[in-house]
């Protein structure tokens, strides 16, 4: 999955407040939910490029250092992830998910 811009994502303003990222979430969690989108992997990724972005978005420590790379004022660095290291890839763990279901 290549990177993408999160306020993109969203579909929503750089200087959108905490619940317009929330609204803009659950919108689009919703529409591209695997379940609501018969597991269509092109959906799925964008699902899942929704769930990253929120989970950066809606933490004012992360926000403010994606906001530092996106305007250049810092570097992203292997360390630079927006995730726990010790996880693993979400796309793992939404895969692993997905098999361990039952219909």
């Amino acid at each position: 999955m290549s990177e993408q811009n999160h306020y993109i994502v969203l579909e929503i303003d750089k200087s959108a407040d905490q619940d317009t990222i929330k609204r803009a979430f659950r919108k689009l969690s919703i529409l591209y939910h695997p379940d609501k989108t018969g597991n269509d992997p092109v959906l799925t990724e964008k699902f899942i490029a929704v769930k990253l972005a929120y989970e950066v978005l809606s933490n004012p420590e992360k926000r403010k250092r994606y906001n530092d790379i996106l305007e250049g004022r810092a570097q992203p660095d292997q360390r630079t992830t927006f995730s726990s290291p010790t996880e693993p890839p979400i796309v793992t763990r939404i895969i692993k998910i997905f098999d361990n279901l039952e219909f």
